[in-house]
């Protein structure tokens, strides 16, 4: 088999004097090809072309798209260049019986007051005993009856929905999840509604949040009635269900026909009734941030990844926000006018979060990328041209064009281990090869460096990271001292100062929190993507750190109550507003909590 070819669509080693073009990017989908036309129709549209499985190389591409979770070793394979469409773990809110039991325990860890936009919930078989308890309880206190409705912890689609009353309707064969059901949506013409809330995650460490600023209202096709809760087109929204309603293409009252809005269109209806509905998205950013917040310590560290969420929530007739579910991969099918408005711009400004440059951009992103993959950091994996991925301090170890022998390079701790385990070498022997490389790979520097007590000078070994920039204070001091007086008393007394006095710096409370608390340098908004979280130098700070819930909730809440305060003053100015000035200078979010960001 032939050395491998260093993907022509993603980087090149190529050094011309002729203007840079950037190659066209390419797009991988599932494994068997299959996708949205809507998501092909995308990358075509920005000079994409998509992956050929049978006469590619098994990494010529730049961004994998599916719709299920991807392998581990699909993360511990990926390039610089390449990037995958989900991260790994985030099952823990994507699964109604997940996201249950997590809420749940954030109730029971920051208080049911502020995890208090989920309705009642229990998961079957579990909690059953519970459930009965709690039923119960309701019925003797309540002098109305009370619904429940049965959701399938597996399925999508609405499919295996029901509503019931009595315990004796509950029938299920499978992880179920009871709710109590929400008895007093908001209704427009008599018609149920809930919200396709569009979010994405660009990062878990640190948690970087946005939302789409357009997004999905979804209808029934059929009028609300508690008194028939069999009819499914009255009470579920989810489009695989009405689409085969009888009253789909009925022109409804106030709806119209089919069973779609927009939020643009949700907000016109809202402004032209004179409902003040800034609050309402205000809340909806608080609930994105929390149940993502449940989320984020169990994902692990990984790079090139991002993830496209759909948050669903019910408006009842209080304007409270309930969230209903959380999807990790939203439908990008194209059903009808509003999927194409929505969704496809949608996707185009989602490209350009990611970072992912096309023929149509400018090349410097390409060339940026280019010199990171030469580059690239501690640990990182990269192309050598020979058939297989080697680290990046395995490569900076070749002297004179030649690879040192597989003991001697200058793997991590961790990575040699492996790699000679793998050979079916024993540790003990790496152990000494790394002794012997320490003292001939360096000479006589290497050999003064290992007697002075800085704290890394016993690790030394080739590194990606030249040696003089992990050694600056070492080098400083050894250029006071002529090379005849190296290896004098003074020169290794003087060294062995300066590691003292770094060693103490690098362990004192305001170095790590300078190193911890470095600006992210967020974009507030990228197309029609806005930044929602951090939202503040606190949120920001603990974000990098160690996310601290409480942090989080208390910058909430002042920016809930200042929200509410400034909502209170400018009451009259959004009943005197125009539509026409309402609708252009409001966007979906509202000035009023946009220009609250403080980074």
């Amino acid at each position: 088999m032939g050395p491998k070819k260093i993907p022509s669509s993603s980087l090149s080693f190529r050094q011309s004097k002729e203007p840079f073009e950037a190659p066209a990017l390419v797009f991988r989908f599932h494994e068997n090809g299959g996708g949205p036309e809507l998501l092909r129709e995308v990358f075509e549209e920005r000079g994409w072309v998509e992956y050929q499985n049978k006469e590619q190389e098994d990494d010529n591409w730049n961004l994998w798209w599916r719709s299920s979770y991807f392998n581990i070793r699909d993360y511990e394979n990926i390039c610089p260049w390449q990037h995958l469409n989900h991260f790994p773990k985030t099952s823990a809110i994507t699964k109604k019986d997940a996201l249950v039991r997590n809420l749940r325990r954030m109730q029971c860890l920051h208080g049911s007051n502020i995890f208090n936009f989920s309705p009642l919930s229990f998961n079957l078989p579990n909690d059953y005993h519970k459930f009965l308890k709690e039923h119960e309880a309701m019925r003797d206190t309540s002098k109305k009856k009370i619904l429940w409705i049965c959701k399938p912890a597996d399925l999508s689609c609405g499919r295996g929905i029901f509503i019931f009353q009595d315990v004796s309707g509950l029938l299920y064969d499978c992880g179920s999840v009871v709710q109590q059901y929400i008895e007093n949506p908001l209704l427009i013409g008599g018609y149920k509604f809930d919200l396709r809330i569009y979010i994405v995650v660009t990062a878990f460490h640190p948690l970087v949040v946005y939302a789409y600023e357009e997004g999905i209202v979804r209808f029934s096709t059929e009028k609300f009635d508690l008194n028939k809760t069999d009819n499914i087109f009255a009470h579920l929204t989810n489009f695989s269900i009405n689409k085969y309603s009888p009253a789909y293409t009925v022109n409804k009252q106030l709806v119209g026909a089919g069973c779609k809005w927009t939020l643009k269109q949700l907000r016109h209806y809202f402004f032209i009734n004179n409902i003040d509905d800034r609050m309402l998205w205000r809340q909806i950013i608080n609930i994105v941030v929390l149940t993502l917040m449940t989320q984020a310590p169990l994902v692990p560290k990984v790079k090139n990844c991002f993830e496209l969420f759909g948050f669903d929530v019910l408006v009842d007739e209080t304007m409270k926000p309930w969230l209903l579910e959380v999807n990790c991969s939203p439908s990008l099918l194209s059903d009808c006018v509003t999927d194409i408005q929505v969704k496809k711009q949608m996707l185009h400004d989602l490209i350009d979060l990611i970072g992912l440059a096309g023929k149509d951009q400018e090349p410097v992103k390409m060339e940026s990328h280019r010199k990171y993959f030469h580059q690239g950091s501690q640990g990182h994996s990269v192309y050598t041209g020979q058939g297989k991925r080697t680290s990046m301090i395995a490569q900076d170890s070749r002297q004179g064009g030649k690879e040192k022998p597989e003991a001697e390079r200058g793997f991590s701790s961790r990575e040699q281990k492996d790699h000679q385990i793998r050979r079916g070498s024993s540790w003990e022997g790496v152990q000494g090869a790394k002794k012997s490389e320490r003292t001939e790979g360096f000479g006589g520097r290497s050999e003064l460096l290992e007697r002075c007590s800085e704290p890394s000078c016993s690790a030394l070994k080739p590194r990606a990271v030249p040696v003089h920039l992990s050694f600056k204070k070492n080098r400083d001091c050894l250029s006071h001292h002529s090379q005849d007086s190296i290896y004098s008393s003074e020169a290794v007394s003087d060294c062995h100062q300066q590691g003292k006095d770094l060693r103490q710096h690098l362990k004192s409370p305001n170095a790590k929190r300078q190193r911890k608390t470095k600006s992210l340098n967020l974009r507030k908004q990228v197309g029609s993507f806005h930044l929602i979280f951090p939202f503040s130098e606190k949120t920001e700070k603990t974000a990098q750190t160690s996310l601290d819930p409480r942090v989080v909730i208390k910058e909430l809440q002042r920016m809930l109550s200042e929200f509410d305060e400034l909502g209170d003053q400018q009451s009259n100015d959004f009943s005197s507003l125009k539509e026409d000035s309402f609708m252009e200078n409001q966007g979906l979010w509202g000035p009023l909590i946009m220009n609250k960001i403080e980074l």
